[in-house]
């Protein structure tokens, strides 16, 4: 197999300022580990777990062997990506929020899409690590590089090659950035020569002593109880599901708990004792920010087009939503926090040519009436 050394790949990873990187070796990935991760991720599917994220089903078979996914690999380099900033703007925590305008939005969207920050950075490693390879005869190196939307189960490989444990919020938690990292990987067929992976000493920020014994705080701080005490989460309770993944009305009665959020949800980490003391992040493109940490729902209410969104959020994970999507977020946000002056464009709505949307706003009025 094709090999390089630890030293040379770091010096590659330097260069497009990654310096958290550690590696699986597939062939040290025992079967019946593997198996049992994928019992239990089948269990959760079949349960409906995956809420109406159908593409988790069609990539079980997948989750736990990149070999599927790149014929010949044998080794996945994981990375972190800090992404943690302290409140900036308005500042106040979703529950705090009440007579205002402001919806909230979790950190990890207030500055640029970050699949598009690291897979800029993934690609500039995969293009030198395959020049490297080809200098030193390796002509048929093979990379697949992912960010989030891959079909590996990266928590699990990150865990794997000791950058972090999941912890029972569900997120990967590294000791020096707690659980406010994204995560990023590649599979390769090259071998990576050292002891930066899962079976030597790994890298001097690896490894994690685990969640605190007894501690819940998560769990019982999840506004909608979506973690489960087998710890798993039910994605169809999430509010970062419910703002972000899923289309169509949210639940009558998960509405009132959603608060002011307007886009996902950050309560499970906030809480989080080993979240204390993170250093902030220092990647510029999530510093600038597009998005902040909250927006006015008064202007979000008068939204109608793409092109309007784009002029707020170009660039920002928030384009992910739609446009009735945002206007269904900014609804269940006005209804939650009451202010009396969003009751005029809440009834605008109310007579929107989406019933989904028309239903959310003649809601939100309903309550913010009785709020006021």
């Amino acid at each position: 197999m094709a090999e390089i050394t630890e030293k040379e790949l770091r010096a590659v990873l330097s260069r497009s300022g990654i310096d958290t990187c550690a590696w699986v070796r597939l062939s040290e990935y025992p079967e019946k580990d593997r198996e049992a991760e994928s019992r239990l991720y089948r269990q959760w599917i079949a349960e409906g777990m995956n809420g109406g994220m159908d593409y988790l089903s069609r990539h079980a078979h997948l989750k736990y062997y990149p070999e599927r996914i790149l014929p010949g690999a044998g080794t996945v380099l994981t990375m972190v990506f800090p992404y943690y900033q302290g409140n900036q703007g308005s500042g106040a925590p979703a529950e705090a929020v009440r007579e205002s305008d402001i919806g909230r939005i979790a950190r990890y969207a207030w500055g640029r899409d970050y699949h598009r920050v690291i897979r800029k950075k993934l690609r500039n490693v995969i293009d030198e690590l395959r020049a490297l390879s080809v200098g030193k005869g390796f002509r048929n190196a093979e990379f697949r590089g992912f960010v989030d939307s891959g079909p590996l189960d990266e928590r699990v490989f990150t865990a794997r090659a000791r950058l972090g444990h999941i912890g029972r919020n569900g997120l990967l938690i590294n000791p020096r950035f707690g659980s406010w990292v994204f995560l990023g990987e590649i599979i390769t067929t090259l071998r990576v020569s050292g002891s930066g992976d899962a079976a030597d000493s790994g890298p001097a920020d690896a490894g994690a002593a685990g969640c605190p014994p007894g501690c819940l705080r998560c769990r019982s701080s999840c506004p909608t109880g979506a973690l489960r005490p087998d710890g798993s989460f039910d994605a169809r309770r999430c509010i970062s599901y419910l703002t972000i993944e899923h289309y169509g009305p949210i639940p009558l009665e998960l509405r009132p708990l959603i608060g002011g959020r307007f886009f996902g949800c950050d309560t499970c980490q906030e809480v989080c004792p080993l979240n204390c003391g993170i250093i902030p992040t220092a990647e510029p493109d999530f510093i600038r920010h597009i998005a902040g940490d909250g927006v006015h729902l008064s202007t979000m209410l008068a939204v109608r087009t793409r092109a309007e969104m784009e002029g707020y959020f170009a660039g920002s994970a928030l384009m992910r939503l739609s446009v009735e999507q945002l206007l269904r977020n900014a609804l269940v946000a006005a209804g939650n926090v009451g202010s009396p002056e969003l009751v005029d464009p809440v009834r605008d709505l109310s007579r929107h040519a989406d019933p989904v949307i028309a239903e959310h706003a003649r809601w939100a009025a309903a309550e913010i009436g009785r709020r006021s």
